[in-house]
């Protein structure tokens, strides 16, 4: 038996298809023009965006916009000013083939990325070389393999899987994936759980242990992985797919039932959303509302920014699939891990810690104003709420505030109609804004809590780095506190609170943020019907005697093994 890291649920037992890639094999020829090779990397790159697009769209399809936008982004870094720069010097002053110029510029390229200390730069790393793969396949005119020609159902065995390799699976014939490397971070890992795929990662020396053919055990929750299995692992495993089964059958029956607890306590379970495509999952779970839409998927993929009408498009659209039941949309959070080439940001230090969210957002006026006209507009068809990212001061909110009145004025002598009693919230996400929760709640018409950013910031821990992962847990005391208190400061302001991090859908996690008293739990349509099955189960009185016990535990160990306990 082995162990990696399970990233994406499901219990499966299939034959091993070993995904063997190899670098691309040319031929050494003689440049006979370098025009004539200029011709043939721009041609390739030209094609290369094209079948990216078609790609996209088949990954909107199966897994959503969110996930569709990193392949997108694939199109823009291809066509990266430098890096062309880079292929055609190679080809220019040193005479060669484009072939032996796009290994040559991208290794560099590559190289550089991958010993960048920010996570999200060598992930970065990864999508080059995924980019120039498929360049050089398109040179010369040669596949070093096809995801698209497996027609039996098999479990992928690969070193590691690039975003257009997944986003080519098939479920009907794919049934789990086991790569060598890779984290819960990394682009597989956010499109695996998207499509549901059971998965495991971080499986180092398993392409040394498994043959195409051989038997595999997965259990892509507890990240177990059983080369040929006995009789006896087979029965085992046939019990729990079913036990699965069974689970995900019964969980069907929360569709339809409000999420209250045994002792008559009602909270909202909410999905986050990236786009219009994720909005079928949603309603097909029967989401009490979006408790987060990211709208920076608006403004990623594309060469310059959304007018106003486009967006009020895209926000009117998810309003009125939603009824009446509210929509939380947050305003452009560009910058950190997300860049938009168009905007012209500058290279950070520290871009986590830099010109981003909201600090984009209010140096950044006229932006930000088109964005927010185009939600007011939109107010009058639903009951859409404004979130704001980021939000470290009273100003930064006070500040957006001022904005909003005076397009509130705008759109009024326009005669443009919209929700004049809109509702204006904040993402808790920074130490600081923990720290004055009882002040910003008494501007701030509801909080959400982020807890993906706010355990990075509370830990001072880069999400995405290996090495410093052990620090990387919202168990940790600091942040179990902060939550704490940022629930009760909103519930002493009297208005709503909620959660759009990760921690919102951790069944362990759920029974403690119940009993902080959360109001609302928002998390991928995925999760819905788990987490209301889990809530449907809790008795919230009985919980808050637990409360007092987890503040006062001084590890994270103790706290995640307690909460374990008291499912």
């Amino acid at each position: 038996m082995y162990r990696g890291i399970g990233a994406c649920d499901g219990i499966v037992i299939a034959k091993a298809f070993v995904l063997k890639k190899e670098d691309a094999v040319f031929a050494a020829r003689s440049v006979l023009s370098a025009e004539e090779e200029v011709k043939r990397y721009n041609n390739a790159v030209k094609k290369f965006v094209e079948d990216t697009t078609v790609l996209a769209a088949q990954v909107e399809k199966n897994a959503g916009v969110e996930q569709a936008s990193i392949i997108e982004a694939h199109a823009i870094m291809a066509n990266d000013p430098d890096v062309k720069d880079s292929v055609l010097a190679e080809i220019k002053d040193n005479m060669a083939t484009a072939e032996a110029a796009v290994v040559n510029a991208f290794t560099s390229v590559i190289a550089m990325f991958s010993a960048m200390p920010d996570e999200y730069m060598r992930e970065r790393a990864h999508d080059l070389a995924d980019i120039k793969a498929r360049i050089l396949e398109i040179l010369t005119g040669k596949k070093r393999h096809s995801i698209e020609d497996i027609s039996q159902e098999c479990i992928i065995i690969a070193r590691d899987m690039t975003p257009s390799e997944t986003g080519r699976i098939n479920k009907t014939v794919i049934k789990g994936v086991i790569t060598e490397i890779g984290g819960i971070t990394g682009h597989m890992a956010i499109m695996a759980k998207a499509m549901e795929l059971p998965t495991v990662l971080g499986m180092e020396g398993m392409l040394k242990n498994v043959q195409t053919g051989d038997t595999i055990a997965l259990d892509g929750s507890t990240g177990e992985v059983i080369i040929n299995p006995t009789e006896a692992d087979l029965a085992r495993y046939k019990n729990l797919a079913s036990e699965y089964d069974i689970y995900k059958k019964e969980l069907e029956v929360y569709k339809n039932r409000q999420s209250i607890t045994l002792d008559g306590v009602h909270v909202e379970i909410a999905a986050n959303i990236g786009g219009t495509e994720d909005l079928e999952a949603v309603i097909k779970n029967n989401a009490d509302g979006i408790g987060l839409f990211r709208t920076e998927f608006l403004f990623m993929g594309r060469d310059s920014l959304p007018n106003e009408d486009t967006q009020f498009e895209v926000y009117k659209k998810v309003t009125e699939a939603m009824g009446d039941k509210p929509v939380i949309i947050r305003t452009l959070d560009i910058g950190g891990d997300k860049d938009v080439p168009y905007l012209d940001m500058k290279k950070e230090e520290n871009p986590f810690l830099g010109y981003r969210a909201i600090r984009l957002c209010l140096g950044n006026k006229e932006m930000f104003s088109i964005q927010l006209r185009a939600l007011l507009r939109a107010s009058r068809y639903g009951n859409i709420k404004i979130m704001l990212p980021m939000i470290s001061t009273v100003t930064e909110l006070r500040q957006a505030k001022a904005i909003i009145f005076e397009l509130k004025t705008e759109l009024e002598k326009e005669g443009k109609p919209f929700n004049k009693d809109i509702q204006i919230g904040i993402m808790i996400e920074t130490p600081a804004s923990c720290l004055i929760a009882d002040i910003l709640a008494k501007e701030a018409d509801f909080f959400s809590i982020g807890t993906n950013d706010l355990t990075q910031y509370t830990m001072a821990v880069d999400r995405g780095n290996e090495k410093v992962q052990y620090l990387y847990s919202t168990y940790e005391p600091a942040v179990m506190r902060s939550i704490y208190n940022v629930i009760k400061s909103a519930k002493k302001a009297g208005i709503m609170v909620g959660m759009c991090g990760e921690s919102a859908g951790d069944v362990n996690m759920i029974p403690f943020l119940l009993a902080c008293g959360l109001d609302e739990f928002s998390m991928s349509a995925q999760s819905i019907l788990r987490a209301k099955k889990e809530i449907c189960n809790l008795s919230k009185q009985e919980l808050e005697k637990q409360i007092d016990v987890i503040l006062n535990m001084s590890s994270r160990e103790d706290i995640y093994n307690y909460c374990n306990r008291q499912r």
